[in-house]
């Protein structure tokens, strides 16, 4: 380097600062990129996120190849960084030159290039892998030596190369991707996705109506009584039994007696020449494959039954797509009936809420083998509470409010935040 001038060397230096400013780039940038995003890109036809992703297919190679570059060119320019220090002065200015080097590899060619790729990964990586793709297959018997020495290290000392991309995603992780990561999908989109992948997971004990709650005709009542429940109904089908629910007769669509209805003509005979028999179908049936049951039955309404062949509840078409879709039926206002917000910021639950919903409603993770609100109390108290028992669970405090007929009617929930506000 004797016969290049100074001015040329301090040039020399600075760009390779800056070769190297853009190794320790490109490497931040590559590992932090959006691997969805990517392919989805490259699904697109777009040739740079293609060319990133094959690239990122072999992380080794890669890591490889901009190691090797990041070092010859940083031990390049301690080279010329101390032929500058010789030339100004002597072994006084080769000390100080070491500092002022160290000093900038850390700000310019390491900090600042990695802070800056780490905010936009996506530009400098295809930027990076245009450069990389044609030199990956110039270096690549150096690369390839260098990685088998590496990998038969770590085989030396017992670590074994991850097959795996890392690519995969739990249903957890899924999940935290669309409430954390997922702001740019509209509220709705967005919880309809949460409640689908629940959805998968869930069983018709989850979502029937138990059969205490059970709109139904009761055939051994008087027949101005029975017309009025039928006329006043909510529902479009209405379980019709003799004395108890468990001597259930079957079901009755109301469409059907519409004409009869409208003329006013309907009596107990063509009453009963209306019913259709019950669909039944066992608990712990998946809400997926109950989803395509009613869709081969051609059933809207099913009973659900124990291993005894006891009704449990029922459950209906629209109970399931409800799951799906939100609150949007006619049958049924979850925010408004089961589950009421109070001005003071409290709850007020029906305890026969399931708690599959009211853990979606409040953002709650209670973990019970019951399927409502009264059973985790009963699971917990194991034995019917009185009115005003209280305990904390997952940052509420749940006071028991109502409490009649041997069972648990109503809840309140107080967010902690509120109780110690008031303490």
């Amino acid at each position: 380097m004797g016969t290049i001038s100074t001015a040329t060397l301090a040039i020399i230096l600075v760009a390779l600062l800056l070769l190297s400013g853009f190794f320790s780039a490109s490497e931040t940038a590559l590992m932090a990129i959006n691997r969805y995003r990517l392919r989805h890109l490259a699904d697109d036809g777009n040739k740079a996120a293609a060319r990133t992703l094959a690239l990122l297919e072999r992380p080794d190679r890669l890591l490889g190849l901009i190691l090797l570059g990041n070092n010859f060119v940083n031990i390049f320019a301690s080279t010329v960084a101390t032929v500058l220090a010789l030339r100004m002065g002597g072994d006084i200015w080769l000390a100080v030159s070491t500092g002022l080097l160290t000093a900038a590899v850390l700000i310019f060619s390491e900090l600042a290039p990695k802070t800056v790729a780490a905010n936009y990964p996506e530009p400098i990586a295809f930027v990076a892998a245009a450069v990389y793709t044609p030199m990956l297959k110039v270096m690549y018997p150096l690369v390839w030596v260098i990685n088998m020495l590496a990998n038969g290290l770590l085989r030396l000392i017992g670590i074994r190369e991850n097959q795996s991309k890392g690519e995969s995603l739990s249903r957890e992780e899924l999940k935290s991707v669309l409430n954390h990561g997922g702001k740019r999908l509209p509220d709705e989109q967005r919880d309809m996705l949460l409640s689908l992948m629940d959805f998968t997971e869930a069983t018709v004990d989850e979502v029937l109506i138990p059969r205490s709650d059970i709109y139904g005709v009761d055939l051994a009542d008087d027949w101005a009584d029975i017309e009025r429940t039928v006329i006043e109904s909510p529902h479009h089908s209405i379980a019709v039994y003799h004395d108890d629910i468990q001597q259930l007769r079957g079901v009755i669509n109301l469409r059907d007696l519409l004409p009869v209805l409208t003329a006013g003509k309907l009596d107990k005979a063509i009453l009963e020449s209306a019913i259709k028999p019950g669909y039944f179908i066992p608990e712990n049936t998946p809400l997926l494959s109950q989803l395509q049951h009613f869709r081969e039955e051609h059933r809207a309404v099913a009973f659900v039954v124990d291993e005894y062949g006891d009704i449990l509840g029922l459950v209906t078409l629209d109970d399931i797509v409800e799951e799906i879709v939100g609150n949007h039926s006619q049958h049924k206002d979850i925010d408004d009936e089961e589950l009421r917000e109070q001005p003071d910021g409290t709850y007020l639950a029906d305890a026969a809420i399931s708690l599959r919903q009211l853990n979606k409603q409040l953002g709650l993770k209670i973990d019970s083998d019951a399927n409502t609100l009264a059973g985790m109390l009963l699971e917990r108290f194991e034995s019917l509470p009185e009115e005003g028992t209280h305990f904390e669970i997952d940052g509420f405090q749940m006071q028991i409010v109502e409490v009649s007929n041997n069972a648990i009617r109503q809840v309140r929930l107080t967010p902690l935040v509120n109780v110690e506000s008031k303490t």
